[in-house]
């Protein structure tokens, strides 16, 4: 019974992680921000294991899963995940429940802030962790920066959206690197387990095996070679499922973390309107100070005008030549 509400709730909190990955700004696991120009073709790479690169062919992708470095890679992301999230949640979690204990005193507030903030360094670190030995690498989403006076440094640290995603991937990073860490090892374990049984097993007297494993117990050569078939039988299921797992994760990252080319593409548009508007606002200015000091010119001419003809029309009668 536990067991399946445990199943229950991890699958839960993967749909509600695939489903953030698409929340905000259109954000899509195809095209998650990715920038082309940094791809290194796989082809090109060599080493002593560069045949077992991923295939066209999935069949000889799956049998050499188990040697394949990006098994290798994804299964060190898990395990430094579990801790990244434990240490993250614990550090941030204590950080927002001080501040909002603390907020009356406003003394909270720097609180929150520093959780913020270190969302935001959970986020840079789990955007190299879920992405570790992957050639293409996404964009991360830019933030607002944290300058002008106080009123302006609030607003950019308390009303950023990507700060506030990076809280929110904290939430749900911990369950997801739950569940991620415990399925990826349950059937590693299960795979290594099995294949070196005649090791630990079958060669030593007085060995026993859960009362579940009764039909695959025995030591007759046959059921033997069932179980090291098995065993070696799991290895690419065990290697392909790791890839799986960090692959949603990244999709999830990609998502709450990075940007997409939609996204960016908006931000630059802004940027770009944002930008225009300022010129027009200091051409319009440079504009009317021109037409001022052009009106004001001709202003002073004809008032300086009207006193020479004042002057001119009063010696008129008594100094002509002075007047003329």
């Amino acid at each position: 019974m536990i067991g399946a509400v445990a199943l229950a709730i991890g699958l839960l909190l993967i749909l509600a992680g695939l489903a953030s990955a698409r929340i905000p700004g259109g954000a899509t696991f195809a095209r998650p921000g990715i920038d082309p120009s940094q791809a290194v073709g796989e082809d090109s790479t060599g080493g002593r294991f560069a045949f077992a690169r991923r295939a066209p062919n999935p069949i000889r992708a799956f049998v050499l899963s188990p040697i394949h470095p990006a098994t290798w890679h994804a299964n060190a992301a898990i395990v430094v995940g579990l801790f990244v999230g434990l240490a993250a949640f614990a550090i941030i979690g204590t950080l927002v429940s001080v501040g909002l204990t603390t907020l009356l005193a406003l003394v909270g507030v720097g609180f929150i802030a520093l959780a913020i903030e270190g969302s935001r360094l959970v986020a840079r670190i789990e955007r190299r962790r879920a992405f570790f030995g992957e050639p293409l690498r996404p964009t991360p989403h830019p933030y607002r920066p944290l300058r002008g006076g106080a009123l302006n440094i609030l607003r950019a640290e308390f009303a950023d959206e990507s700060r506030w995603r990076d809280v929110l991937y904290v939430a749900i990073n911990l369950p997801l690197s739950v569940i991620e860490f415990f399925v990826a090892a349950l059937v590693w374990i299960a795979a290594l387990s099995l294949l070196t049984m005649p090791l630990w097993y079958d060669a030593v007297a007085g060995a026993s095996l859960p009362a579940f494993l009764g039909p695959v117990a025995g030591h007759e050569p046959s059921v033997v070679a069932f179980r090291t078939a098995l065993g070696a039988a799991l290895l690419p299921v065990a290697a392909s499922l790791s890839q799986l797992l960090i692959a949603l994760h990244r999709g999830v990252i990609a998502g709450l973390l990075c940007t997409t080319e939609s996204r960016e593409l908006r931000r630059q548009v802004e940027t770009l309107r944002e930008s225009r508007s300022a010129v027009i606002d200091v051409e319009a200015s440079e504009l009317h100070r021109i037409e001022r000091d052009l009106h004001d010119g001709a202003q002073q001419r004809l008032v300086m005008l009207t006193i020479d003809l004042g002057l001119a029309s009063e010696r008129i009668d008594t100094d002509p030549a002075a007047a003329k």
